[in-house]
Order: structure tokens, then C-alpha cells, then sequence
């Protein structure tokens, strides 16, 4: 494993190294599988459910995607699906979509990536922060969306996941400049923080504004191994935050004082450069700030 050969290195350099690692404690309870799939489709298919947007995490997150939209798929046939990849401004083509959910699953469904730029999207009037929410418009004419997501540690946000599949995934690139430009700095905005983090609140308030119009449900993926895919399933808001607090057990560590040297390894976010600078930012907070600050490093 690349981790390990990296702290064998480096472990003679310096002798007090302390390993900052994930948990891997996951309730066994927390599997996302058929019967949790199913249960949550029968809750979001009412009788007069006719077109569903599966509003889905782009090649940017390791979501399992094809395993999820496997056991997704066959409860929905009866309805009109559409795949609706939420990119936010990130690039990604249809071919990039296709091969991610594999070319059999695809054949019978509606795939589409959404573009920040040129698609259409629908005003549903601002947020308390007077950011103009504009989502892309085949979501907002559904009769119900399923937003499947991965709940891991963001710089900004807190976490990944829920309604941030909404601003920025789906939303325009005015919404998702004017959101980022007024939150991004502000000083409660930080990975794993929640509570008075107003870049994760306009969030959120997108997603219940949504919510007003049309039935949405997550699955929120917190982690997976080669067989089993951990994480929750339910409402919007409920089973987001069961699912942040999941994330929060097994991926974020409190330490009892700064580092001058963080040896960092972004997996499995680091599909290219803008998301693997994210591990940087995720932790940047345990360094100490003489040390960052100092021309001479």
C-alpha cells in the first residue's frame, strides 16, 4: 500500500510520528443494500409519480455509483428516469457519465450532465443570504428526486453531500459563483463544522426551498468496501445528518495541538489536482500558523 510505504520512509526521519487515520468503525447496521433500496422506493413512489431525477455525484466522487443505480434501478422501471449528473462547474462529458454507470445500465435511462452554463434553469426566488437559487429545470419539473451522494469532509461546506448536489450540482454558474464568493472565507466555514457555517446553510435552505415543490430523498454513502456500501438512506434532511454524524466517527480526528509538518494523502478524492488540494484544506487547521506564514517554507 502507497500509505504504508510512505510512513516507512519517513518514520526513521522523524521518530515521534503520530498517524492520523480513518476509523474503519462501521456499524454493520449501516449497510446500504436491495431491501433499504427498495424500502426507500416504495416511500418515494407514490401512485402519482410519474418522471424522477436521480441527481447523482460527477466522476469528481467515489460513490459506487453503478452498485447504487444496480439495485436503484429495477424498483423504478415503471416511472420516467433521468440520471441527471450534478456537476456544479466541474467538466465532465457524457462518455466520462457513461463509463462511470457502465453502458448496460445506461441503455434504458436518461443520462444527462448538467452544464452550469448553458442549460435552463428554474428561479425559486433567493436565499435568507440573497444568493438567487436557480436549479437546473429537469429537476425542478420532477415529480420526485433521489439525490445520491457522498458524505465526506469538505473545506467549506462541512461535509459533502445532501443538498450540496443542489448548490452547486445542479444550480447555475451565477448561483454557484455569488454562494461561493460571499461563504467561502468566512470563518465558521470549515471542514466538519456545521453549526453556524453559512456556506453549509444557504446549502441546506436550497434543498428545503426544493423540497417545497417536489418530494426529495438521499442516499448518502459514507464509506465501502469491495462488497458492502455503508451509509443511509430516508429524507432529505434526516438521513443526511444520521449520515454526517457516520462520517464525522470515522473520518475526523481531534488533536491536542498543531503540527509543524502534515504529510497529507488526499485518496480517494484525488482524481486530479483542484480536488487532491482539498486534503490540504481539510486539515490545514491542525498547522501551526507561524509555520505557515513564514517565507522561508
Amino acid at each position: 500500500m502507497f500509505e504504508e510505504q510512505v510512513l516507512n520512509r519517513i518514520k526513521d526521519l522523524v521518530p515521534d510520528l503520530q498517524h492520523l487515520a480513518p476509523r474503519n468503525i462501521v456499524p454493520s447496521n449501516r449497510v446500504i443494500d436491495s431491501n433499504a433500496i427498495k424500502k426507500l422506493c416504495n416511500t418515494a413512489l407514490s401512485s402519482d409519480v410519474k418522471k424522477i431525477s436521480l441527481v447523482v455525484t460527477d466522476k469528481t466522487r467515489p460513490t459506487s455509483l453503478r452498485k447504487i443505480l444496480s439495485m436503484l434501478l429495477p424498483h423504478i422501471r415503471r416511472v420516467d428516469v433521468g440520471v441527471i449528473f450534478a456537476t456544479g462547474t466541474h467538466e465532465m462529458s457524457l462518455s466520462d457519465a457513461i463509463e462511470l454507470i457502465g453502458s448496460d445500465l445506461s441503455t434504458n435511462i436518461n443520462v444527462y450532465v448538467h452544464d452550469a452554463m448553458k442549460d435552463p434553469h428554474t428561479y425559486l426566488g433567493n436565499t435568507e443570504g440573497e444568493i438567487p437559487i436557480e436549479l437546473l429545470t429537469k429537476v425542478v419539473e420532477s415529480d420526485a428526486s433521489i439525490l445520491v451522494g457522498y458524505v465526506f469532509p469538505h473545506p467549506w461546506a462541512g461535509f459533502l453531500g445532501g443538498s450540496k448536489l443542489l448548490l452547486p450540482g445542479i444550480s447555475s454558474r451565477r448561483s454557484i459563483i455569488m454562494h461561493h464568493l460571499k461563504y467561502y472565507s468566512h470563518p465558521r466555514a470549515l471542514p466538519a463544522v456545521i453549526n453556524g457555517n453559512p456556506f453549509r446553510e444557504e446549502i441546506d435552505r436550497v434543498g428545503e426551498n426544493l423540497n417545497r415543490l417536489t418530494e426529495i430523498y438521499t442516499i448518502n454513502v459514507v464509506a465501502h468496501s469491495s462488497s458492502s456500501i455503508y451509509g443511509t438512506v430516508g429524507d432529505l434532511r434526516k438521513a443526511y445528518y444520521e449520515a454526517i454524524e457516520l462520517s464525522r466517527k470515522l473520518y475526523v480526528n481531534v488533536v491536542n495541538e498543531a503540527y509543524e509538518v502534515l504529510i497529507l494523502d488526499s485518496r480517494p478524492l484525488n482524481i486530479n489536482l483542484y480536488q487532491a488540494i482539498k486534503g490540504v484544506l481539510n486539515n490545514i487547521t491542525i498547522a501551526k500558523k507561524d509555520f505557515i506564514n513564514s517565507p522561508s517554507k
